[in-house]
């Protein structure tokens, strides 16, 4: 969803940068350089809070997966003395394989 609002504010820019600086109706000649500026100004302030919304979540995400890497590995480093404890690293590196396309995402 953010992705696709950059993309429109992108589109947005473009479109304002080809505005003619100025239009001419009849004998009155308006410039639009005021208002060009003031729409990119506009939209580029709205391109920060939405890339500062993306940042946000992904340093959330991230935080999270930092903190199951260590838990995933405390569950590994742990000393394989019996069959019961091969069991869990066994179960802990299953759950490494299950949770990598969300590592690789």
């Amino acid at each position: 969803m953010y992705e696709e609002q950059l993309k429109k504010f992108d589109e947005f820019n473009s479109q304002i940068s080809n505005i003619e600086e100025t239009h001419q109706i009849g004998a009155l000649s308006l410039k639009t350089i005021g208002v060009k500026e003031s729409l990119t100004k506009y939209i580029n302030n709205w391109k920060m809070v939405y890339s500062k919304e993306i940042h946000r979540q992904a340093k959330t995400l991230l935080g999270n997966l930092a903190d199951e890497i260590k838990q995933i590995k405390l569950k590994i480093e742990k000393p394989v003395k019996e069959i019961d404890s091969l069991g869990s690293v066994m179960n802990a590196l299953e759950e490494i394989r299950k949770k990598q396309s969300n590592i690789n995402f």
